[in-house]
This record gives structure tokens, sequence and C-alpha cells, in this order.
């Protein structure tokens, strides 16, 4: 039985490994932080401060939804690596993970503004500065990606 286990413990793991393009610490933060945002919005909830109902309760459908949102978010960090490889950017899946991870960070603060823990002033700074960067950076390196293939020197091309 240990060995069956183990055997299937292998190959989900690969599984997930190969359709992340393997495993770093920024899908290790985001996955940490998707945890913390979700038990956070159930805490907000439990102290009947969630933004979610109009009574600020634990509702059982926003559990739910806030489930699915998570693997929706995974999903777009495999269409973000996949694109990665077509477009030979190596920068794109990096960008689309800091980014659901400032996004989680935001949700994780509201939560726990929500029930009355002080957010420190330069957190807010910090997320907001990374939040812009990670967007121009993108954005910049996608443009120069395109523009080296008009340019035709055959830049990602197969």
């Amino acid at each position: 039985m240990k060995e069956s286990v183990l055997l299937l413990s292998g190959i989900f793991g690969g599984i997930i490994v190969e359709l992340f393009g393997g495993w770093n610490s920024g899908l290790t933060t985001l996955l940490i932080f998707i945890g913390v945002d979700y038990l956070s919005g159930m805490v907000a909830a439990l102290c009947g401060k969630s933004a979610k109902s109009a009574d600020g309760k634990l509702i059982s459908d926003a559990g739910y939804k806030g489930i699915l949102k998570k693997g929706a978010m995974m999903l777009v960090v495999i269409v973000a690596y996949r694109l990665d490889l077509i477009i030979k950017s190596g920068y794109l899946l990096d960008a689309v993970v800091v980014a659901l991870i400032v996004n989680e960070t935001i949700s994780i603060l509201e939560n726990l503004g929500a029930i009355g823990v002080p957010i420190p002033a330069i957190i807010k700074r910090v997320l907001s500065a990374l939040n812009d960067k990670v967007g121009e950076k993108v954005s910049d390196k996608i443009a120069d990606k395109i523009t080296r293939e008009d340019d035709g020197d055959g830049g990602g091309k197969p």
C-alpha cells in the first residue's frame, strides 16, 4: 500500500511540475499566499466582516467560488508557461506569478484590514511599486520579442 501511495504521489507530482515548467520559490509563494488568502477570508467571514456577503457572514457559495477562482488562477499560470515556451521569452511565467502574488497579497491585506489588523504603509507602497514594475517589464519584454521577430532575425521562431 505504501509503495502505491508513493508511486501515485510521484506521478502526480511529476505531472504538476511538468505543467508548470518546473517548481520554484515563486510558485511556492503563490500557493502559500493562495492558502493564506482563503484562510484570511474565512476568518473575516467568521468575524462577520466579509465583503463577499451582504451581512458579512460566512456563506458556503462564496467559499466554493473562492476555491474555483484559485484553481482558475493556477490555470492562468499553466497558460503563461505554455505561452512562454512558444514566444521563448523566459519571462512571462515569472511575471504572471508575481502579478498573482501581488493580487493575493492585496486580498489578504483587505481581509486582515476588515477585521482590524493594522497594515503598515510600507507594505502598501511596496505592493503598488511591484505591481507597476511587473506590468512595465512584461510589456517591454513582449514588445522587444515581437520587434526582434519583425526585424527578421528569427527571434524565437523554431
